[in-house]
């Protein structure tokens, strides 16, 4: 067995900080060989595309993979069922490299592309018989986030529908800042062979309500949605999103896991109470949080997390009363709870009661609490990490 590093003949950089690229190859037992590359996260630049593009054609077909083959690739020639092709820093400008990747459509099982230049989306179907992933993750380079891939490429974008429709392998969809994300999760999550375990969803232009179509993944365990347009996100409870959002959500039943940086209210907490019975983690954002916000959580049975994003007014005496809610349920299992606020009004209550809920949470579930403080202003009174001895609120 010889280990190749990629040569820099390719015109592939070293990156320090990113894993060691290897291109590997191993012997049969028949003298036959198989090679494949190793690790694979590199920094794509404009100018490598076309080098990059011509070492994955050089391969032998669906020979791209990431670990060392097990025993059984000497016993009956199989490949690992862990390929994976992974773009992690810089822009792929071109179609070049995606015409390459459908050689190893057929052993490709992780595919990561951080940012897809407008060349890229273009020719995005042309990874469209790589339809047993387990593992997909789109990104799209800034320049595109006025671009409307749904209307400007349709026929692009109608396989592209097709192509996640049919993805019957696939547990984990990432869509980062990508154009037209929710129009295509809109058009995707009900094919009947997309069975999602994780779901993660960074929006980016307008919103089409994608949320009408998960009760199609009864299986999804995890959802993560992220707002980064400030305006998209304060128009979330006026339009109803975050109501249908919550809506959406309620109708997971397996979910246990759910970051949504939305604005959701104290009827939109208690609706995905109700469905999601499962729940263990669960952090979102708003306007004011308060006590009434977290009454709902109490009556998930396995709750062990609760992260508040946004501006908070919790009193002591409500978080109090919240954690005797989640105790009086002896056939609940809190154990090792966590309680914690990015930004919660520092005036609403002082060192004792800070102390005092810590040590509730202790007494209660072997958990912890955490707050950041801040001031009307905004400011933080201390850091990420807050110390109650330099907390300088009211006494």
């Amino acid at each position: 067995m010889a280990d190749f590093a990629l040569p820099r003949m390719y015109g592939i950089p070293y990156d320090p900080r990113q894993p060691t690229s290897e291109y590997r190859k191993y012997s049969h037992p028949d003298k036959q060989s198989v090679s494949f590359w190793s690790s694979c996260a590199i920094i794509a630049e404009e100018e490598t595309e076309n080098n990059l593009s011509t070492l994955l054609r050089s391969l032998p077909p669906n020979t791209l993979g990431m670990h060392a083959p097990s025993s059984n690739l000497v016993n009956n020639g199989s490949l690992p069922s862990t390929a994976s092709f992974r773009v992690t820093r810089g822009i792929v400008h071109g179609q070049e490299i995606l015409e390459a990747l459908d050689r190893h459509s057929g052993s490709l099982r992780r595919l990561v592309f951080a940012k897809l230049g407008p060349g890229a989306l273009s020719a995005l179907n042309q990874l469209r018989n790589c339809n047993a992933l387990e593992i997909l993750s789109l990104g799209a380079s800034d320049v595109n986030a006025d671009f409307d891939f749904a209307r400007s490429e349709t026929a692009v974008y109608d396989q592209c529908v097709e192509w996640l429709r049919g993805c019957y392998q696939l547990k984990d969809l990432s869509l980062l800042r990508f154009p037209s994300g929710t129009q295509l999760l809109k058009d995707s999550l009900a094919g009947p062979k997309l069975r999602l375990k994780s779901l993660t969803l960074v929006e980016v232009g307008a919103s089409a309500p994608w949320y009408h179509e998960l009760h199609h993944q009864a299986k999804l365990e995890c959802l993560e949605v992220h707002v980064p347009d400030l305006g998209l996100l304060a128009l979330g409870p006026a339009s109803g999103r975050c109501q249908d959002l919550a809506a959406g959500i309620s109708r997971c039943p397996e979910l246990t896991e759910l970051h949504a940086e939305d604005y959701l209210s104290v009827g939109d907490i208690s609706k995905i109470s109700e469905g999601a019975l499962k729940l263990e983690r669960i952090s979102f954002s708003g306007t004011l949080v308060h006590d009434e916000h977290l009454m709902p959580l109490a009556n998930l049975p396995r709750l062990k997390e609760v992260h508040i994003m946004g501006d908070s007014s919790f009193t002591a005496s409500g978080i109090l009363r919240f954690f005797d809610k989640m105790e009086g349920n002896a056939d609940h299992d809190h154990r090792g709870f966590s309680f914690s606020a990015a930004f919660q009004q520092g005036t609403l209550f002082g060192l004792k009661e800070d102390m005092r809920l810590r040590e509730a949470a202790e007494r209660a579930f072997g958990g912890n609490v955490t707050f950041t403080y801040v001031d009307s202003d905004g400011e933080d009174y201390y850091g990420e990490r807050p110390n109650p001895n330099r907390f300088l609120g009211s006494p």
